[in-house]
């Protein structure tokens, strides 16, 4: 999986899921293991629907799922999302952590 600096495949993500809940349907995702492809698209999603920062979504998923083993490209296309994604959603993100409010600019 690759998220393009246009964030068209993050777009179309989130656009589907989006799409899927409007009609009352279920979106599922995975892939062979569910570790890092699924994972990440999952995690692309909270991240843009929350407006979390990419540590309380993985916060979240790994509370959800202690296994999770995202590969460090994911990771790294994770961050990159993370840093235009305030310009996508039109405001900061905010991430609470350890009951502490953390905000990512």
């Amino acid at each position: 999986m690759a998220l393009d600096s246009n964030d068209n495949t993050s777009n179309a993500i989130f656009a589907f899921i989006e799409d899927a809940m409007k009609k009352g349907e279920s979106t599922l995702v995975h892939s062979i293991k569910g570790q890092t492809r699924a994972a990440t698209v999952v995690i692309l999603y909270l991240m843009r629907k929350y407006r979390w920062g990419l540590l309380k979504a993985l916060e979240f998923m790994t509370y959800r799922r202690p296994d999770l083993e995202i590969r460090s490209n994911f990771l790294n296309q994770l961050s990159a999302f993370e840093k235009r994604l305030p310009k996508i959603i039109g405001i900061e993100l905010t991430t609470k952590l350890s009951g502490k409010l953390i905000r990512n600019l």
